[in-house]
């Protein structure tokens, strides 16, 4: 596509260019479609939702990314435990296929997991898969994978806005279709080199006292190194809450687009003095990477 750039006209792909079509769907039996698009899955799945799709010359290498949600009947605890085994039994996976020049197909993929704090905040997960050169296809084949997929009594699985866009280090697309609310997630080269997050807090902080409970709240402004959850740690005895073995810890999910983020912490009325830190985190391959926490004002009782 021909576009328009500082120093005059260039031969380039529009960067959020979705080569997935609104139509030409292949919906197996199992996937039932809802109001909105979303599509739900439940027991027994074998096969594809998927769209063959004609690759563009001037889209040399492009990335799947596609939403996916769990509802449980038996809420799930919220920790960070992979609690897939739980939810069904072989895999489910974003593919980002295509159909050799020659023959046969690949299906570079990524597989859908969930944390049982991921699957208990009612959220979307987005997911992209590897990149896919596409002088390697004779046609390109998005889909999302259920290989001998049963999931577990009460489960249903929600899928959502499949897209296949021109590859980036990162793919930030807001024009693209996409449910909401969405859960932030690490970078891709945040996740494989295990960088912290790299945004900054800002004022102000807010706190309010409601039914034995303290609600607090923050901004955050997220850096390139993206905050995917907040750790909130709280002391009731005057502790440093980053040390004391006394320390409360709670985990707040962050969401895409979203600065603005609360919670709320039990407090005993007569517990003096309380000390809260808040540290911005990030899952990476290394594990949990946390900026340095900081003590707002506002959320400290002599």
């Amino acid at each position: 596509m021909l576009l328009a750039g500082c120093g005059g006209p260039a031969l380039a792909p529009e960067p959020c260019r979705n080569l997935v079509g609104a139509t030409g769907w292949n919906i197996p039996r199992f996937a039932k479609v809802e109001q909105g698009g979303s599509m739900v899955v439940e027991g027994h799945a074998e096969g594809a939702i998927s769209q063959w799709v004609q690759k563009s010359k001037d889209v040399p290498v492009v990335v799947a990314v596609g939403y996916a949600r769990v509802e449980t009947a038996t809420p799930l605890e919220a920790s960070d435990e992979d609690v897939t085994p739980k939810l069904w039994d072989g895999a489910v996976a974003l593919a980002n296929g295509y159909s050799k020049r020659w023959r046969g197909m690949e299906s570079p993929h990524v597989q859908l997991r969930f944390t049982g704090r991921e699957a208990s905040s009612g959220a979307w997960k987005r997911f992209v898969t590897p990149p896919v050169e596409t002088w390697r296809a004779r046609a390109l084949y998005p889909h999302f994978a259920f290989w001998g997929a049963r999931l577990a009594p009460g489960v249903k699985l929600r899928v959502a806005g499949l897209a296949l866009v021109p590859a980036a280090e990162e793919v930030e697309c807001p024009s693209l279709p996409a449910p909401q609310p969405v859960l932030e997630s690490a970078t891709r080269r945040q996740y494989e080199q295990d960088l912290e997050p790299d945004g900054a807090f800002e004022e102000p902080f807010r706190l309010q006292e409601r039914a034995g409970q303290w609600v607090l709240g923050a901004l955050y402004r997220q850096g390139k190194q993206r905050a995917d959850r907040f750790l909130v740690a709280v002391t009731e005895d005057g502790s440093d809450p980053r040390l004391s073995a006394t320390s409360r810890v709670q985990t707040v999910l962050a969401h895409r687009g979203a600065e603005q983020w609360e919670t709320t912490v039990p407090v005993r009325r007569e517990a003096r003095p309380v000390r809260i830190a808040v540290a911005a985190a990030a899952w990476t391959s290394a594990g949990l990477r946390a900026q340095e926490p900081v003590f707002p004002a506002t959320w400290q009782k002599p």
